[in-house]
């Protein structure tokens, strides 16, 4: 599943005849899927050769959500506690540890495609395998976006999926142009898009993410 919905990884995990996991998926908008996973904890790699074999020519948001992850890319080893997130890309080789902690390992992957980020340049690739502070700021919303959005795509309707997608690929954006510092570069629609978000959620103390939209 993980090789045709995210990309081809080899998975190894030390108990696999115990080895329990679940996804929860919602096809946010046209090419961008965000996906909640709960699995024992296991160890994945990405080489060259299944680059050569198969590449999405994606990024993935990933947000931890449960055991402290090990995260590999680009010569970069990012240590992710809870609530930490990192920028991957399939287009280089991935090394990625879960550890067993007596519980199951917990994450929310977001993907974009390339073509989707207006970040130019290729700007977002200095930004693979470090991790991304979500206390404050455009990444604590999309931290919220990506933890609400499973759970709630079963309430709402295709448009409103829809509408959700487009906001999460802004916040994701804002997110990643601000830990650049090239804020001023997104489009005027985005930056637009985000201020709306931050006004109803910070104003009325709203979820990121309404259910049943």
């Amino acid at each position: 599943m993980v090789d045709r919905q995210v990309m081809p990884l080899s998975l190894r995990c030390v108990h696999p005849g115990r080895f329990r996991g679940d996804v929860e998926a919602a096809e946010a908008a046209p090419h961008t899927q965000v996906m909640a996973f709960s699995f024992s904890p296991l160890t994945a790699r990405r080489s060259m050769a299944q680059i050569r074999r198969h590449d999405p020519e994606c990024y993935y948001l990933m947000l931890v959500r449960g055991t402290p992850t090990r995260f590999e890319q680009s010569r970069r080893i990012a240590c992710l506690e809870t609530g930490a997130m990192t920028l991957f890309s399939t287009s280089h080789p991935v090394k990625c540890d879960f550890p067993d902690a007596d519980r199951r390992a917990r994450m929310t992957l977001m993907r974009l495609p390339r073509t989707t980020l207006p970040l130019a340049g290729g700007r977002a690739d200095r930004l693979l395998g470090e991790p991304i502070c979500t206390r404050a700021g455009p990444a604590s919303l999309l931290a919220s976006y990506l933890a609400q959005l499973p759970g709630a795509a079963h309430s709402s309707s295709s448009e409103s999926l829809a509408r959700m997608g487009a906001i999460g690929v802004d916040l994701a954006a804002t997110a990643l142009a601000a830990v650049l510092d090239v804020h001023d570069t997104l489009p005027a629609a985005t930056r637009k898009a985000v201020l709306l978000v931050r006004a109803r959620v910070l104003g009325a103390r709203r979820p990121v993410v309404p259910r049943g939209a």
